[in-house]
């Protein structure tokens, strides 16, 4: 896995969460290309805190262990 992006989030209730996106990188050489780049395939979104999370949106987040639902800080 690899940490592709990562931002802050804010609850309702003003929690903070450091997120970060984490993607399988997919390898892609193959013998007619042995040089070609890793693609991202499956993704994880995890607070700091280990926390799994779920996007409701592209700056919406659900907290699975706590059901708090966070916004991306802009």
């Amino acid at each position: 896995m690899k940490k592709i992006e990562e931002f802050w989030t804010v609850s309702d209730s003003g929690t903070k969460y450091l997120m970060s996106i984490y993607a399988k990188m997919i390898d892609q050489t193959n013998k007619d290309n042995p040089t070609a780049p890793p693609r991202e395939g499956l993704k994880s979104i995890k607070t700091s805190q280990g926390f799994h999370c779920n996007r409701i949106d592209n700056d919406t987040f659900k907290v699975v262990e706590t059901g708090e639902i966070v916004r991306r800080v802009i």
